[in-house]
């Protein structure tokens, strides 16, 4: 497995994204790539790392970020105050949204039978193969996108339900090369994100959603309480939309629980 090197990531973007790009950093080993970027109030910065001590996922949880030939990525973005204001009522979407864009990138290198379980994981299989974390700063101005990808690693502790690229597709991944592609589709999903339309997010939705039609548990932490119904959909906020066995419709808030399916 070839190390992440900076040089080869940059050599591998379009001229005008290279141009820019702001800071890249390349690490063996750091804290969280997302707090890195969080603390260093850069626009349009990206930092990598070959292994995280403290990665984070969605909720506080402990993102498991061993030096096994993985891709540990964060991206910043800076959005000025009067776009902020004309999109903060879709900002819900955009964590699904950059989920359908990394769906995208793993099909065009040859991965199928993949999709995203609501509502920033990706799975195969019902094995997890990515996750996505999405923080904000300076009053949700300036975003930072963590995203880990199982890439290299052959093994998994059984209780991590886990797979990987190497064990999905039949060639080897060169990370530098699927990183720069990383950059490339955010950086031009990122400028058109304030042009989407809930329609745009939830026509591709559909198409790699592996929850709809299912019946899922939902556990709300604030209730303590386990909600189990068919999953059906998001709404405009992103929400998960469950019908329950009484008939009612349940929108379910990507911070307020967890499912299991």
């Amino acid at each position: 497995m070839l190390m992440l090197d900076k040089y080869t990531i940059l050599s591998c973007l379009d001229d005008h994204i290279r141009s820019q790009l702001g800071k890249l950093w390349v690490f063996n080993q750091i804290g969280s790539t997302n707090q890195w970027l969080m603390d260093s109030n850069e626009c349009c910065a990206v930092c990598v790392a070959e292994q995280q001590s403290s990665g984070r996922g969605r909720r506080g949880r402990f993102w498991q970020s061993d030096d096994k030939g993985n891709i540990y990525f964060s991206m910043s973005w800076c959005i000025s105050e009067s776009t902020l204001e004309k999109i903060q009522d879709k900002l819900p979407l955009l964590s699904l949204s950059v989920g359908l864009e990394l769906c995208a990138l793993m099909a065009d290198f040859g991965l199928n039978s993949h999709g995203l379980k609501w509502p920033n994981d990706i799975l195969v299989k019902g094995r997890k193969l990515a996750g996505i974390l999405i923080e904000t700063t300076n009053n949700r101005q300036r975003l930072v996108i963590g995203i880990g990808i199982n890439v290299g690693q052959e093994s998994f502790d059984s209780s991590l339900n886990a797979t990987s690229l190497a064990l999905e597709l039949p060639e080897p991944v060169d990370r530098n090369v699927f990183i720069a592609m990383i950059i490339q589709r955010l950086f031009k999903h990122l400028l058109r994100f304030p042009q989407l339309s809930y329609h745009d997010v939830l026509s591709h939705w559909e198409h790699w959603d592996l929850l709809k039609g299912k019946e899922v548990n939902v556990y709300r932490q604030v209730e303590e309480k386990i909600l189990r119904g068919l999953a059906t959909g998001i709404n405009a906020q992103g929400e998960l939309q469950l019908l329950l066995e009484n008939g009612d419709t349940l929108s379910v808030n990507a911070a307020e629980v967890s499912v299991r399916w």
